[in-house]
């Protein structure tokens, strides 16, 4: 899917389950966060590589409703979600590109970021995933089925999809969702 379809694709998302705060892994040139700006109030974005952190920091200069994080989003997205006091859509999109894109000897912290949004207390956060073609088992990523059993693992109750090589986790609607707002 074109990247301007994944991010109408994210805004549709949003809007329907009411979504204010909006979470990203992998910033690249900042395309998506300017692209969303409007539909949020706060949007978050991480991003390894210093080059691509510094002109996304320029880019949204005197916008306090976007906050530039730089490092690992293994390790800089458990701070981000500790913060948060609403239900956030996440968008997790960071991984090896190449040079000058990431790590690549663990090419995707995937893992380590899905088990820190499906541990917090909020438990209707959606999660969206890209790239789901590459969950084969192999440069860091687990297979889509490993991935899926983890999940249900940490919280069974969560609807999964796989549509347009994005990966859905969202949180069950109608009678069942009051049940599983908060733990």
């Amino acid at each position: 899917m074109p990247g301007a379809a994944k991010r109408e694709m994210l805004a549709r998302v949003a809007r329907r389950h009411g979504l204010r705060v909006f979470v990203e892994t992998g910033t690249h040139r900042g395309d998506t966060v300017a692209a969303l700006r409007a539909e949020f109030e706060r949007l978050v974005t991480i991003e390894l590589e210093q080059v691509k952190v510094a002109a996304a920091r320029r880019r949204f200069a005197g916008d306090g409703g976007v906050e530039v994080l730089e490092g690992d989003s293994a390790q800089v997205l458990p701070g981000v979600v500790a913060r948060l006091d609403e239900r956030a859509l996440f968008w997790l999109d960071g991984h090896y590109m190449g040079p000058g894109s990431g790590d690549a000897a663990r090419q995707t912290p995937i893992s380590a970021e899905v088990e820190a949004v499906l541990r917090h207390r909020i438990r209707d956060h959606v999660v969206l995933i890209d790239d789901a073609r590459l969950f084969v088992g192999s440069g860091g990523y687990p297979r889509l089925e490993e991935l899926r059993a983890s999940v249900a693992e940490l919280r069974p109750d969560l609807l999964w999809s796989v549509e347009h090589d994005v990966i859905r986790l969202k949180p069950p609607v109608g009678p069942d969702a009051q049940r599983t707002r908060s733990a």
